[in-house]
């Protein structure tokens, strides 16, 4: 039905914020920790 395409698009874009999230917060630390090594 249109409500679980709806749904699985809903899941899918809540997956790929997490793990944009997660990338974008990995690079932060490392970037913090090279600053931190200079």
């Amino acid at each position: 039905t249109q409500e679980s395409v709806e749904r699985v698009i809903f899941e899918v874009n809540k997956a790929l914020d997490h793990a944009e999230h997660f990338a974008y917060s990995r690079s932060f630390t490392q970037h913090q920790r090279t600053k931190l090594l200079n």
